[in-house]
């Protein structure tokens, strides 16, 4: 008996250690991702959809962990279903098949379905899963446009991809060979009754993000310049520098917004991993080529978050003006001796001059 006890104990220390070295790794992300940051305040919007407004739509989105007791409506649950089983929009930019299922409490061993305490009131959750060749930037960019059409059916969301209790969302999901479960996402009606908690690490302000000079740059370089000066990225100005500020620094109305969608995209613990760097396409002067870049933050390479930011400029700017790639990296030894800062695309392997060391290529968006 006593060893079994000892077993038991050991087994609840482990679990106690895991939980406690989570929570020190999602501080650690919190405090990368604001460290020296600027943040400005979600544009006011009036949350009204009834004239489709993608740019709109996408800012006013919201994380939402409290929910109201009000049932989501069948020929609105019966929406998401057919969305859900639709493969073409569950289908990412490179290939990836993303299975969703939408799950009930009431399907649940004792009725409930647990998140750490993150989420409360919710009936309903998107489940969505992963198997080994899942591209992450897939999945990011496919369960975002999700998220969105459920937005525009004035349903709230929160993307879950840590705290929740594995087994007992398993217990209401069959798991195809090879998969597990990689995101959930509650659904439901915003409860505007309960306060909302803000600012620490693990619900961050959803109300706050980096500036988007901060995160989107004319041409292949990151460093903010001035003259010969270089400006540090989080820089109080946005009148110097490379960064994208307004309209007049990018030259298109439409580009801006689909700028700012992505500047508003949700990510994990608000860490905002992207950076966007845009140059001419060089035999087209009038098109754009844009690359997309990862920050890695403390443990997480934020591949799932990227795809969300992707999912959100194309949803703004048009699915149809373009189209994504990833370029082979073995073409960066032709431009090994870059000096200049490019400002046209050359068709090779974007390679940043005087890059932050923690930034990582992604994908590249080719508008037609």
């Amino acid at each position: 008996m006593n060893y079994f006890f000892a077993i038991f104990g050991g087994i609840i220390s482990i679990t106690v250690l895991f939980l406690v070295i989570y929570t020190i790794l999602l501080i650690v992300n919190a405090s990368y991702s604001k460290k020296d940051a600027i943040f400005r305040d979600r544009p006011a919007t009036d949350d009204s959809f009834s004239q489709f407004d993608a740019h709109k739509l996408c800012i006013s989105r919201k994380s939402v962990r409290r929910y109201t007791q009000k049932d989501i409506e069948p020929h609105t649950l019966d929406k998401i279903k057919a969305y859900i089983s639709d493969e073409t929009k569950m289908t990412g930019p490179f290939g990836s098949r993303i299975r969703v299922v939408l799950v009930s409490t009431d399907e649940a061993p004792g009725g409930k379905l647990s998140t750490r305490g993150k989420i409360k009131g919710a009936k309903y959750y998107l489940v969505g899963f992963e198997k080994p060749e899942t591209r992450l930037i897939d999945f990011g960019y496919t369960f975002e446009r999700l998220v969105l059409f459920c937005t525009q059916l004035g349903i709230s969301t929160c993307w879950i991809g840590g705290t929740f209790n594995r087994s007992e969302f398993e217990s209401v999901c069959e798991l195809q060979e090879g998969e597990k479960i990689y995101i959930v996402c509650p659904i439901g009606y915003c409860d505007e009754s309960e306060p909302k908690s803000k600012g620490n690490a693990t619900e961050p302000d959803p109300n706050s993000h980096r500036p988007l000079y901060n995160i989107a740059f004319k041409g292949l370089y990151q460093k903010l310049r001035y003259s010969d000066q270089v400006i540090k990225e989080n820089s109080k100005s946005d009148k110097i520098g490379n960064g994208i500020s307004n309209q007049e620094s990018i030259g298109q109305l439409s580009l801006l917004n689909a700028l700012e969608a992505v500047q508003w995209s949700p990510s994990a613990v608000n860490c905002q991993p992207w950076r966007l760097f845009i140059l001419e396409n060089a035999t087209n002067p009038n098109k754009h080529i844009i690359h997309f870049f990862v920050k890695k933050f403390g443990a997480f390479y934020p591949l799932n978050d990227c795809g969300i930011a992707m999912s959100n400029f194309t949803y703004v700017y048009g699915d149809k003006k373009g189209i994504f790639e990833i370029r082979k990296e073995q073409e960066i030894i032709q431009k090994q001796n870059m000096k200049d800062f490019q400002m046209k695309d050359d068709g090779l392997f974007p390679v940043l001059n005087e890059a932050d060391e923690g930034l990582t290529y992604a994908a590249t968006w080719v508008e037609l």
